[in-house]
């Protein structure tokens, strides 16, 4: 409702937003999502019986997504999905995404999250949010153990490797 208000706004005049009320997800089903404003709502599978916080929601695999919306590929990706990151790295790794933001979470365990960044790598060129480097992925770890000791999350931006 605040992004469907946002939108609407006359001042920022914006034509080419479309909104999907859904959740991209491992697997295509229907989850549940805290219904409150904020930025750390969470998804789950199932709810407590009279919990009343949640939103009954449509859930959907990206590739299914980008199927459904007769899309090709993506030319930008935020994931912003609390550490359900890896969840989802399949379709990453298969679907054509030229360039991404991915945040990394210490909800995970460090070598779940040193694992995704690798996999990634084979198919990404990963960059530094802070300096805006490239990462060298010989030092993948030592690179993952410094970030995590300063944050609790933090960005990663992708940039697909078969882009010229």
């Amino acid at each position: 409702e605040i992004l469907l208000s946002n939108i609407s706004f006359k001042l920022n005049d914006i034509k080419n937003v479309k909104t999907f009320n859904c959740i991209i997800s491992d697997n295509n089903t229907t989850k549940y999502i805290t219904n409150l404003v904020s930025t750390m709502n969470s998804v789950r599978d199932k709810i407590p019986i009279n919990e009343t916080t949640y939103s009954k929601v449509k859930s959907l695999k990206l590739s299914n997504f980008l199927l459904e919306n007769n899309l090709n590929y993506i030319d930008f990706l935020k994931l912003d999905i609390e550490g359900h990151e890896i969840n989802l790295l399949n379709d990453l790794l298969d679907l054509e995404i030229k360039y991404g933001q991915i945040e990394i979470i210490n909800k995970n365990t460090f070598q779940q999250n040193l694992e995704f960044l690798q996999l990634l790598s084979n198919k990404f060129t990963l960059f530094d949010n802070e300096s805006f480097n490239e990462i060298n992925v010989e030092n993948l770890k030592n690179f993952l153990e410094q970030k995590l000791l300063k944050h609790s999350a933090f960005d990663v931006f992708i940039n697909s490797k078969n882009i010229k």
